[in-house]
C-alpha cells in the first residue's frame, strides 16, 4: 500500500509554492543588486568624465 500524499491545506503546506516564493525573492534580490552595481558603475564613469584634468603633467604656462 502506497502512503497517500499529504493533503495541502494552504500555501504554507505547498512545498512547490514555498520554493517558488523563495526562488522569486532570490531573483528579485539578484536583479536589485545588479541594478545597484550598474548604477554605481555609471556614476563612477560620469565622475571620471567630468573630473578636472590633472595639471601635473602639463608644462608651466609662464
Amino acid at each position: 500500500m502506497e502512503p497517500q500524499p499529504r493533503a495541502i491545506k494552504g500555501p504554507d503546506d505547498d512545498e512547490e509554492f514555498l520554493w517558488k516564493i523563495e526562488k522569486d525573492r532570490f531573483k528579485e534580490r539578484r536583479a536589485r543588486e545588479a541594478a545597484e552595481r550598474e548604477e554605481e558603475e555609471r556614476r563612477r564613469r560620469a565622475e571620471e568624465r567630468y573630473r578636472e584634468p590633472d595639471t601635473d603633467d602639463d608644462p608651466p604656462l609662464d
